[in-house]
C-alpha cells in the first residue's frame, strides 16, 4: 500500500502542477491524508504507527510530485518559447558546402 500511495501522490502532485498554482496543494493534502487514513483503518492489518508513516510519506510525496511537475512545466514552456535550444546533431558529412 505504501508504494501505491507514493506513486499515486507523485503523479497527482505533478498533475496539479501542470494546471494549478501552489495553493492547490492546500486542499489536496487533507484529502489524501483523510483518504489514506480511512483506507488504512478499514484494512486493520497495519498498526497506528505504520499507518501514520504511510500518511506522512504520501503527503510529502504529493509535495515532491508538485515541485517536480512544476519544474517539468517550466522546462516545457522554455522549450516552446525557444529559449532552451533543442539538441541538434552535427552533420555527418565532412565536405565543405559550396558558397
Amino acid at each position: 500500500m505504501t508504494m501505491t500511495a507514493v506513486i499515486f501522490c507523485l503523479l497527482l502532485g505533478a498533475l496539479l502542477a501542470q494546471r494549478y498554482s501552489v495553493l492547490a496543494i492546500l486542499p489536496a493534502t487533507p484529502v489524501v491524508v483523510i483518504g489514506l487514513g480511512s483506507a488504512g483503518m478499514t484494512t486493520a492489518t497495519t498498526g497506528f504507527w505504520s499507518l501514520l508513516t504511510i500518511v506522512i510519506v504520501a503527503a510529502v510525496s504529493l509535495q515532491i510530485g508538485y515541485f517536480v511537475g512544476l519544474a517539468c512545466a517550466h522546462c516545457r514552456s522554455l522549450w516552446i518559447s525557444n529559449k532552451l535550444p533543442a539538441y541538434t546533431a552535427h552533420p555527418t558529412s565532412t565536405q565543405n558546402s559550396a558558397r
